[in-house]
């Protein structure tokens, strides 16, 4: 054990950690479990017929349209031991499937970072049935595959995959923690190409590197893998499940440098996680050979994890020091249920103290789905409202205007007839007025006139 050291000064996978080479002596606890033929290779196990395939369901995928999700179209049930091999054979189909239906469905907007998940068809229903999904990007699914649907349908079928990845939550609580009892070593970044390894280079090395070529790169270059083991992680007794006479374990078994709950398992040859996922004596090693270890060290009584999960193109290669890889060494997360994980403490002393609960990227993708695409484009309807109400309400003050204007107008015009009415009431009424033919004088005349006339005639 060497000397504490912060997690961050040791490369995190998807450069992950392998391990030591284990020693060439056979655990006493291999020979409780059946060891694969002499002439298998060590990526095919030789403990699949082709009368046991034959006997398997047909893969089957399906894209979700209310998700950026892949689903198998059948479940999984992990609590059946006896059900491992069948179980085995139909993931290795189905990821195969998926894998191949997101090549050839989807361009390189979308594939270009996804995961494929084992996990509970009901979040934190551990004993209940499972499903194989392939995750992929939310952002690419609402700019490409939402595309076409018209704005406000685009955000309710979004804002439906937010509130329901919400309303699951977390799979399960953390554990209260614990002190970890040491830190692991820091590891050098060089590798096997470090020229001070035996010299000045200060970093511890580990015994063990994939020296395989990985093609898998952007300029087409032949690389070296460079894949290590953080030897102070290993769980031998894992890695020793599958020795044969001196040969070793076709995987890698290790704890995670970050204190979480979960192994990391791996192959010894250079693979990538699309040759993995593909291959059923990856599911069975995981779904049989570390479950029945567990369960007669640790006391563990059905099935042990939580979650299995691979991670594919920029989500695998994310945190690679080589910006232009492609692919990485294969590596599997593989999750622990709470209960296990607390009798597997006890057993295994690489595993004490890492109770924090894995990242939910789940969660954090819908959180950054939402607040790169659908608040801002909400916020941009709500702005368009308000220009709208803006623009009615201007629309408004203007008729109001012109309305006031008239009103002024008619109120001018009432004023005016109402001063008229008045100058009318001033004035006195024509009986009070004496005219011509009211005047005495003129009358008096007029009556002479009269008079004289009638006396010239007479």
């Amino acid at each position: 054990m060497g000397s504490k050291s912060a997690p961050s000064s040791i490369r995190p996978s998807p450069y992950l950690q392998s391990h030591a080479t284990p020693s060439p002596q056979v655990s006493p606890l291999s020979t409780n479990f059946p060891d694969p033929p002499a002439d298998a290779s060590p990526q095919s196990p030789g403990r699949f017929t082709h009368d046991e395939e034959e006997k398997t369901r047909d893969p089957e995928v399906k894209w979700q349209e209310g998700a950026p999700e892949i689903h198998c179209t059948y479940t999984f049930y992990v609590s059946s031991l006896s059900e491992a091999k069948k179980t085995a054979v139909e993931l290795a189909k189905n990821a195969d499937l998926l894998c191949k239906e997101m090549k050839s469905s989807s361009g390189d907007h979308v594939r270009e970072g996804y995961a494929i998940e084992f996990a509970p068809a009901e979040v934190g229903k551990f004993d209940g049935e499972w499903r194989l999904l392939l995750r992929y990007d939310p952002i690419r699914w609402f700019d490409h595959k939402l595309a076409s649907l018209e704005i406000n349908k685009k955000l309710e079928v979004a804002n439906d995959y937010i509130e329901k990845v919400r309303r699951d939550g977390e799979p399960q609580e953390t554990l209260q923690s614990v002190d970890i009892k040491e830190m692991p070593k820091a590891y050098c970044n060089y590798g096997f190409e470090c020229k001070g390894k035996d010299t000045y280079c200060q970093f511890a090395h580990s015994e063990w590197f994939c020296r395989g070529d990985n093609p898998a790169n952007k300029i087409s270059s032949r690389l070296r893998c460079g894949q290590f083991a953080i030897d102070d992680l290993r769980i031998s007794d894992f890695e020793s499940l599958r020795l044969a006479s001196n040969d070793e374990t076709e995987y890698i078994v290790q704890a995670r440098v970050e204190a979480t709950q979960e192994v990391l398992v791996l192959p010894r040859e250079h693979r990538t996680n699309r040759d993995m996922v593909k291959d059923p004596s990856f599911w069975m090693f995981i779904l049989s050979d570390i479950r029945q270890l567990i369960s007669k060290m640790a006391k563990v009584r059905g099935f042990p994890f939580s979650q299995i999960s691979l991670n594919f193109g920029k989500w695998e290669t994310r945190t690679s020091k080589d910006t232009r890889a492609l692919d990485c060494h294969a590596h599997a997360h593989v999750y622990f249920k709470n209960d296990a994980f607390e009798k597997c403490e006890g057993v295994w002393e690489r595993l004490q103290g890492r109770r924090e609960q894995a990242e939910n990227y789940r969660m954090k993708d819908v959180t950054r789905l939402e607040i790169e695409r659908v608040t801002p484009l909400q916020v941009k309807g709500l702005t368009r409202r308000v220009d709208g109400l803006a623009t009615e309400f201007n629309s408004l003050k203007t008729d109001v205007s012109e309305m006031h204007e008239l009103l002024k107008m008619v109120a001018a015009n009432v004023l005016q007839l109402q001063e008229q009415q008045q100058q009318q009431r001033r004035r006195p009424s024509p009986k009070q007025i004496p005219t011509s033919q009211d005047d005495p004088q003129e009358k008096k005349n007029k009556n002479k006139k009269k008079q004289g006339k009638n006396t010239g005639q007479s």
